[in-house]
């Protein structure tokens, strides 16, 4: 086996036995053959995610935008979280950003992975 090869699919299975293509959780498992290959010495997995460039989707790519602004805002004399100083009862306090703006949160509703 040459450095950079492609390993033939009968030298590994995957668990579920959905393919390499779906977009589902899985596992690899590695034939013991491959350990008859002299000077093999470390096996590359490649993984792709994600949408190529210029193909995400608009209302994804907005509330990505508003996310890191929302998040931008929120950096206030390097404390990340932080909305400000609060008073109230005599005592100063810290007032923390719980949560993402709800429109961003609906605008990513969508996109999330749920579970079967």
């Amino acid at each position: 086996m040459n450095k950079g090869e492609v390993i033939d699919p009968d030298f590994y299975s995957v668990i579920p036995e959905c393919g390499t293509d779906v977009d589902i959780p899985f596992t690899l498992i590695l034939s013991r053959a491959l350990l008859r290959y002299q000077g093999l010495t470390a096996i590359k997995a490649v993984y792709w995610a994600g949408y190529s460039e210029g193909n995400v989707p608009p209302d994804l790519a907005s509330a990505c935008l508003e996310l890191a602004s929302w998040n931008m805002n929120r950096y206030r004399g390097k404390r990340i979280g932080m909305t400000g100083n609060v008073r109230g009862s005599g005592k100063d306090g810290e007032h923390f950003e719980l949560s993402m703006p709800e429109n961003v949160r609906q605008l990513l509703e969508p996109y999330k992975r749920k579970l079967i």
